[in-house]
């Protein structure tokens, strides 16, 4: 990815981006430091939750001006909270509403949700505010992309998808877009698709490089500052090459998840259920390989989680318990315990 800072048109660009990039794998790092690395995982999440969910709802209620935006053409009022996107605050509900899901489940299964304590309240109100916002009428219809992927997360072929739609440009799939309640050109989406695909062909193996392709892109939407498809903005930017490292990530991530099954269950089915989240979710929206996506920057966390817990040794057997000791009065020893001689008389 840094090796494309040389052949992009906009290399300084190119170079700040991929330090952001960079900064969260340090950070990964960071937490994979800590002394109990999945506590911290757990209270980044939570703690992402428990802020950035009520805020965005106060900015949207209280100041219109910071969280509200309106469509361009139509003048739709579109939440936004404490993101910069309509879809970027649906995906940030829906993370939220995977991870509190999967929180209380594992409370659950430990019995722990008796009697109930303000930290599980605190993850039931949470969950509630997420599924609120992400269910509003003024919200439903255009951040559909988060609500479907949070329903596929159980499928498997999301990268085969992603990367086959818009070569396609969807004309095959008008009956499962008419299920979800959207047109078959995905909201415009194949449209754009069929502008970029011919100028990724250009530059087929190494792409553009990294970040400096939406600086100044020769499409006629001024608009326009990504590809509604995450494969396909790998594939401008990195080209072939990017698109076989990234298919190298996802393996390696499902492979230390799958080992990691065996000790770290829960937290191995948590990483692989959020993969395929990840994966469907970049079929209409562009997350992968980007600093600024909450998305991206949880699924490396745990990428470099999955691979510490994939060669951590497992669990030793448990051994019987040692029979407990009869409770004897140390100064019976066995000398004194032995039964006195019989003597004879003579």
């Amino acid at each position: 990815m840094g090796v494309s800072i040389l052949w992009s048109d906009y290399p300084w660009i190119s170079f700040k981006r991929w330090i952001k990039v960079f900064g969260s794998l340090l950070m990964a790092l960071v937490v994979l430091a800590e002394a109990s690395p999945l506590s911290a995982l757990e209270a980044i999440l939570r703690r992402s939750a428990y802020v950035l969910i009520p805020f965005s709802l106060l900015l949207t209620k209280y100041f219109p001006d910071l969280g509200v935006q309106y469509d361009r053409w139509l003048g739709k009022k579109m939440w936004v909270g404490v993101t910069t996107q309509k879809n970027c605050l649906g995906r940030l509900c829906l993370i939220s509403i995977f991870f509190l899901l999967w929180s209380l489940y594992r409370k659950w299964k430990s019995g722990a949700l008796r009697p109930l304590k303000p930290p599980i309240l605190a993850d039931v109100v949470v969950l509630l505010l997420s599924m609120w916002l992400l269910m509003r009428p003024s919200l439903f219809a255009i951040s559909a992309t988060g609500i479907v992927s949070l329903g596929l997360g159980i499928a498997v072929v999301g990268m085969g998808l992603g990367i086959a739609i818009p070569l396609v440009g969807g004309s095959d799939l008008e009956g499962l877009v008419s299920l979800l309640g959207r047109d078959v050109t995905f909201t415009g989406r194949t449209d754009i698709w069929a502008v970029l695909v011919p100028i990724a062909w250009r530059h087929p193996l190494f792409g553009l490089g990294y970040g400096g392709f939406w600086v100044n892109p020769p499409v006629p939407w001024a608009w326009l500052n990504e590809s509604h498809n995450g494969y396909l903005e790998v594939f401008l930017e990195l080209g072939i090459v990017g698109l076989f490292l990234l298919l190298g990530f996802l393996f390696s991530f499902c492979s230390n998840a799958q080992r990691a099954l065996a000790r770290h269950f829960d937290w191995a089915a948590f990483g692989i259920c959020l993969l395929l989240i990840a994966l469907f979710h970049n079929i209409t929206e562009a997350s992968l390989v980007r600093a600024s996506s909450h998305l991206w920057t949880i699924l490396l966390f745990l990428g470099v989680l999955m691979a510490r817990l994939s060669r951590t040794t497992p669990a030793l057997k448990e051994s019987p318990a040692p029979l407990p000791r009869s409770r004897v009065n140390p100064a019976l020893t066995e000398k004194n315990l032995k039964a006195p001689a019989l003597h004879s008389s003579g």
